[in-house]
């Protein structure tokens, strides 16, 4: 409908309707705050509790390889050979 759904309404949506609601419905996109979550990625991986697709999940994203993909593009880096290195 284009309308801005309002926060408990984004809350209830699928990533690429809230991706979609920032977008349009509000003028931001979300991208910024992926760097953060990389980070906490990161940090669990230092821990060495936990496979690299669980904490992709663990911090919000919902495919491993896009997961992946954004931690090499912050760090320069994949995270298993991150994880390795440490």
């Amino acid at each position: 409908n284009g309308k801005p759904l309002g926060f408990p309404g984004i809350i209830a949506t699928p990533h690429g309707s809230f991706l979609h609601q920032c977008i349009v419905g509000y003028g931001n996109d979300p991208s910024p705050w992926i760097p953060v979550n990389i980070r906490e990625a990161a940090q669990l991986l230092q821990e060495g509790k936990y496979l690299v697709s669980e904490v992709g999940y663990m911090v919000g994203f919902s495919n491993p390889s896009y997961f992946t993909k954004c931690f090499t593009r912050q760090f320069g880096i994949k995270p298993t050979e991150w994880r390795r290195s440490l």
